[in-house]
């Protein structure tokens, strides 16, 4: 069965800010298994305050936040006046001083489609789907069409009669690609484009990733590196990104090698982030801003206030104050949701 990216529009959180790096390859990959075509994502702590539950079964997706910040050697504290800009314009003896350190947070989000939010929020939920169902996979990808024209990417990407497919020719460092029009399906092409990119930045001056190794264990985990990675570039470049049947099969005979060395997939996936990141700097491709879907549930919630007001002074009026207020605010969701647990 083919693996689809459900959307063509990069993952994102509740506030509009597309996944980056790791993230956007855990929720895509998620996505796509799963069929998710709208790609927003929520935290737990958002879930509950829009008084949503998980349905039964469902399971998140693990999702990182590097903090990189700089300690004082003398103080051992953080100093948030040390910038990566200003410690870059220290000399040698000055950067002894400081010490660059990570600070990581782990959490959980789930899909908005994996809440009731469809049954508690019905017409924005029909808004969601009306907004990212429009959001079609184009035909064609400028970005890629013009890299190929320019000559922009990290190697040449040459046209090719011979090739019956996009290749990286390592020994050469190049490109070869067939004519677009000899495929059925243009998206198709840009898929066997995007894994042989993936492919080229593994070579020696690059990220160094010994293409050319004997050990199958090495070549399934650079395959998995460059499909995962062409996945999420095309989902950066606003096509829908496909693993086809033929693909499918590649893939079984790769997780058999992985399986051995559990390991390689953890590099697979970290490594492919790092590609993807690095695509989307080279063509200068800008993410953007997502839909702010919280702004459209903080009035969702400012209209349940304000009618909530409403109840009370009619209550008042009739010489009794509604029993569900506690500490002056009634529960977020406690109208319009009869018979609820939770």
């Amino acid at each position: 069965m083919p693996f689809v990216a459900a959307s063509p529009s990069p993952q994102q959180g509740v506030d509009g800010v597309p996944f980056r790096g790791a993230n956007a390859l855990v929720t895509s990959i998620a996505a796509a298994r799963e069929g998710y075509h709208i790609p927003v994502w929520l935290t737990m702590a958002r879930k509950d305050s829009l008084g949503l539950m998980v349905r039964k079964g469902e399971r998140g997706v693990p999702i990182t936040h590097y903090d990189f910040y700089y300690e004082d050697v003398g103080t051992g504290r953080r100093d948030p006046s040390m910038t990566d800009a200003l410690y870059s314009s220290l000399n040698d003896e000055e950067r002894r001083g400081w010490v660059r350190r990570c600070h990581m947070r782990c959490w959980t989000e789930f899909n908005i489609a994996q809440t009731d939010f469809p049954e508690v929020y019905p017409e924005q939920w029909a808004g969601l789907e009306a907004l990212f169902g429009s959001r079609k996979a184009p035909a064609s990808c400028a970005i890629l069409d013009r890299m190929v024209d320019e000559g922009t990417w990290m190697c040449p990407v040459v046209p090719s009669g011979g090739a019956v497919s996009p290749l990286y020719v390592e020994d050469r460092d190049v490109i070869e690609v067939p004519p677009k029009g000899s495929y059925a399906d243009e998206s198709r092409w840009y898929s066997d484009l995007l894994h042989e990119m993936a492919h080229s930045t593994g070579s020696e001056g690059r990220m160094d990733r010994r293409l050319g190794s004997p050990s199958l264990t090495e070549v399934a985990g650079e395959e998995l590196v460059a499909e995962l990675a062409g996945a999420v570039m095309g989902t950066f470049f606003g096509l829908q990104s496909t693993l086809g049947d033929h693909n499918v099969r590649f893939l079984k005979s790769w997780v058999t090698a992985i399986g051995e060395t559990p390991e390689v997939i953890y590099r697979a996936v970290t490594t492919a982030a790092r590609v993807s990141e690095a695509a989307v700097e080279r063509l200068g491709v800008s993410l953007g801003a997502g839909v702010d879907v919280q702004a459209v549930m903080d009035g969702i919630e400012a209209a349940r206030e304000a009618g909530i007001k409403a109840m009370e002074r009619r209550a008042e009026r009739a010489g009794r104050i509604p029993a569900a207020r506690r500490g002056g605010r009634l529960p977020l969701l406690a109208a319009g949701r009869k018979g609820r647990r939770g």
